[in-house]
């Protein structure tokens, strides 16, 4: 964690290193500031990065940790946002799960 808040106060804009700190809040148990994270890291509008370490990691952790608190709410979050960004660039969520 404290890797990724160093790394976060160097350059705020790395998506990928939000979702991680996120996701490593949530599994402690600090779920607004994670929520917070999550939400910080969305703004940044990072598509890939969206898909990778927000949706896909989230949802690897809930199938590790099916009753991790605030993770299906977020996820749904995260896929929303996805669809958003998505369609603004002609892609879906389906399509790049193949």
């Amino acid at each position: 964690m404290k890797a990724s808040e160093c790394a976060l106060k160097i350059d705020s804009s790395l998506a990928s290193v939000r979702f991680n700190l996120a996701l490593a809040l949530l599994r402690l148990g600090e779920v607004e500031r994670a929520r917070r994270e999550y939400e910080s890291a969305m703004e940044l509008n990072d598509l890939g990065s969206l898909k990778s370490a927000g949706i896909d990691d989230l949802t690897a952790a809930v199938n590790e940790e099916p009753q991790l608190a605030g993770a299906q709410e977020i996820i749904k979050q995260l896929e929303r946002k996805y669809q958003e960004l998505a369609s603004q660039r002609g892609e879906t969520l389906a399509a790049t799960q193949r």
